[in-house]
């Protein structure tokens, strides 16, 4: 019977920001993106198109892009469908300049920015919607990439480098920032299924939005991912005598023994997501849910260390695995309180559960339970100046 080790960690964070414009200007009011997406955009007049205002990652209130000091990749829905990436990894590996994804065996594969990569993914933040998920205690960001369920993305946008640290601790690389759909830009039902045939997986994601007006609506998703992963050689960096039930291993040669597959699902479960928004005035509430997770190739150790006579040899060769369940609600409120002063206030709560295996080589440890649960408040008031102000 296996052991079971269990944490859980509580934190509670607010932030309060009055931000300030530096340049004097008169005060332009603020249009809606379009809810049927960028299409929208050709029909707009040039002086509308000034007027849309766009919230970018790279600090915590809307900046003219001239002043933005910071390197910015921004991708749209077209992007993400042309793309052909089957989750979130493979797209940031296909347009992003000078991203790194590093298989490893500790957790997921790793997210690196110009160099900077960490075995817990610590040095970058990634957000949904502006709010941060990452998990603090354990493994960072290691959540959603490997999902490969897209289908509730509008918008993806990577800020490359240390210059949105207005963000908190941990934007040292950059920060990840997806947009989601609402019913505001999504109207409609649909329903998707994909299969992958050498990295293999069979996906089904449903979507739904109704818009009830100009101003509300409400947009549904759920996706689920069986994931099987990729057969490939695998290579063991040291030639080994055969041992531990195991054939002998030559450098430079495939492993000949029992592995898991590239990409696999950790302990053989589903990869889902969930996500609800609803959108009225100036209030809006979202949910989300994802469970994803993967099983690691077997180490060298596998013939350095003495396999016990009690453990087989597919047990000793198993991989490390482990498994992500996040759920987050929030809910904001955007107003604009008179032509120069715009408050922004948000309530959130997250919930992080990982579960760690360790490799078969580590007889006898426990396996590991932690949880990560976070309040989280921020407020924001922006005035911006117009030429009556000196």
């Amino acid at each position: 019977m296996a052991r079971h080790w269990k944490r859980q960690a509580v934190r509670i964070t607010g932030a309060f920001i009055i931000a300030s414009s530096a340049a004097a200007a008169e005060h332009a009011n603020t249009n809606n993106l379009p809810a049927d997406g960028t299409d929208d955009f050709v029909s707009m007049s040039l002086e509308d198109l000034m007027n849309v205002e766009v919230q970018s990652p790279g600090g915590l209130t809307s900046t003219d892009p001239r002043r933005r000091p910071i390197s910015i990749t921004e991708l749209d829905v077209r992007d993400i469908q042309q793309s052909g990436a089957r989750d979130l990894n493979r797209l940031l590996e296909i347009y992003v300049p000078n991203l790194q994804i590093i298989h490893h065996h500790s957790h997921q594969d790793h997210v690196g920015f110009r160099g900077i990569i960490s075995d817990r993914d610590d040095k970058y933040l990634f957000q949904v919607n502006g709010l941060t998920m990452n998990n603090r205690m354990l493994v960072g960001a290691d959540n959603e990439r490997q999902i490969p369920l897209l289908g509730d993305l509008r918008s993806v946008s990577v800020v490359r480098g240390p210059a949105s640290a207005t963000h908190g601790s941990g934007a040292v690389a950059g920060v990840i920032d997806v947009e989601t759909y609402s019913g505001l830009t999504f109207q409609g039902a649909d329903v998707k299924v994909r299969q992958g045939l050498v990295d293999q997986y069979t996906a089904t994601e449903l979507r739904y939005g109704r818009r009830f007006s100009e101003t509300s609506g409400i947009f549904l998703y759920y996706g689920v991912a069986g994931v099987e992963g990729a057969d490939a050689d695998y290579y063991i960096g040291k030639s080994y005598p055969a041992t531990n039930g195991l054939p002998a291993n030559v450098a430079g040669e495939p492993y000949g023994g029992p592995m898991a597959n590239i990409g696999e699902a950790g302990f053989d479960a589903i990869q889902q997501k969930a996500h609800l928004s609803y959108v009225n005035g100036p209030w809006e509430f979202w949910a989300r849910y994802t469970q994803d997770g993967s099983e690691m190739r077997p180490i060298r150790q596998i013939y350095a260390s003495v396999k016990p006579a009690d453990v087989s040899v597919e047990d000793w060769t198993r991989g490390r695995e482990g498994q992500n369940q996040q759920f987050t609600a929030a809910v904001s409120f955007k107003k604009e309180i008179s032509s120069t002063l715009k408050l922004e206030l948000l309530q959130s709560y997250d919930i992080f559960a990982y579960t760690d295996s360790r490799s078969g080589i580590a007889v006898g440890q426990a396996v590991r339970h932690a949880s990560e649960n976070e309040l989280f408040t921020r407020a924001i008031a922006v005035w911006t100046p117009n030429d009556a102000h000196s």
